[in-house]
């Protein structure tokens, strides 16, 4: 049978909240009751069960006594807490490509989750499924936590004053929703297949009123650190791991390289050289692949791109990438679309 997992990434705020919202005794009770420590978030990324969180949540909440523990979570929780994941989201040129990011990320922090859109008139749907059997203690927790996640995306798009036209949960339709109604803020409506909120369709091309900086760019690659990974096993991966993270400072140099590696650049040379490569091949490995993700999910020029790279000239970076791809930068946008592709619409 197939687990709903999570990446422990995001669960540190999560863990991080309940900690302010109780105390340090609790905090550990919390996680005790899972058969769990927090400690286990500062080690390296792992992928745990999603369960966990509901039970993290449902304790909490019985040891608070607040009986919508969830949503109270979710508004202390902006998308940004959403580590890396909701940077690349959140970068997004306008509200499209960031649901579209969205899904695509997905599997990142969560493995078996869903998001579908439903027309309804005017309206979109905007519909999270978690996989997570509804019946899983603690479960109605991240349901009703949801809109308030979904409706803070969409508000960094349509503006601080926005708000769902309503909200859908997941729970039986005799359930009292008062309290629900102050803590989502609008209208919410029981029964539904999935969490969700609508919004008006005209929003979906909303521009980002915050547009990140070339400097401040967020990929597809760059979420590499949310997956558990195991580490470099020679020389030639850790200094491809190393010329990644040179390269968003744009100064991916065989001499910055081997300072962050303690060694000689004459050293790393040679011992690339037992490797049968080279750092200007490492190189050329990292600067292609970032340079076809900053040409489809990025609005950024080729004059801006070469910068990103570490090129002086933007010549360099074109003949560089024709080479590369048999044609030219502005060549490959145009056949793959600027700035990623939109989520497609579907009956939910």
């Amino acid at each position: 049978m197939s687990i709903a997992m999570q990446n422990t990434r995001v669960l540190r705020p999560v863990s991080q909240i309940i900690r302010e919202m109780t105390t340090e005794r609790v905090h550990r009770q919390v996680w005790s009751a899972v058969g769990l420590s927090p400690d286990i978030l500062a080690g390296r990324p792992l992928f745990i069960p999603y369960r966990i969180q509901a039970g993290l949540l449902e304790s909490a909440a019985r040891a608070t006594g607040m009986e919508h523990f969830g949503a109270h979570v979710a508004r202390q929780m902006p998308y940004t807490d959403l580590d890396a994941y909701g940077r690349y989201v959140l970068s997004a040129p306008c509200l499209a490509v960031a649901l579209y990011r969205g899904v695509r990320a997905l599997r990142h922090i969560l493995s078996h989750a869903n998001v579908y859109l439903r027309v309804q008139g005017e309206r979109i749907v905007l519909q999270f499924d978690s996989a997570l059997d509804p019946g899983v203690g603690g479960a109605r927790h991240l349901e009703e936590a949801m809109p308030v996640l979904l409706a803070d995306l969409v508000r960094s798009y349509a503006g601080p004053d926005w708000r769902p036209d309503w909200a859908e949960l997941r729970i039986p339709r005799a359930t009292s929703t008062a309290a629900l109604e102050d803590l989502h803020e609008t209208d919410v409506r029981t029964g539904g297949r999935f969490a969700a909120i609508a919004f008006h369709k005209s929003l979906i091309w909303k521009e980002n009123p915050r547009p990140a900086s070339p400097g401040d760019i967020h990929l597809m690659r760059d979420m590499r650190d949310l997956v558990a990974s195991r580490a470099p096993r020679n020389i030639t991966e850790t200094t491809c791991n190393m010329i990644e993270l040179q390269i968003r400072r744009a100064d991916p140099s065989i001499e910055a390289v081997a300072e962050n590696l303690g060694i000689g650049a004459r050293t790393l040379q040679r011992k690339l050289m037992v490797e049968a490569t080279s750092f200007q091949e490492c190189l050329n490995r990292v600067r292609t692949c970032r340079a076809r993700d900053l040409l489809r999910e990025t609005r950024l020029s080729p004059a801006e791109i070469a910068n990103q790279l570490g090129y002086r000239e933007t010549n360099s970076f074109r003949r560089a990438f024709r080479r590369w791809a048999g044609m030219s930068p502005s060549q490959y946008r145009a056949e793959i679309g600027a700035g990623g592709r939109p989520v497609h619409e579907v009956d939910g």
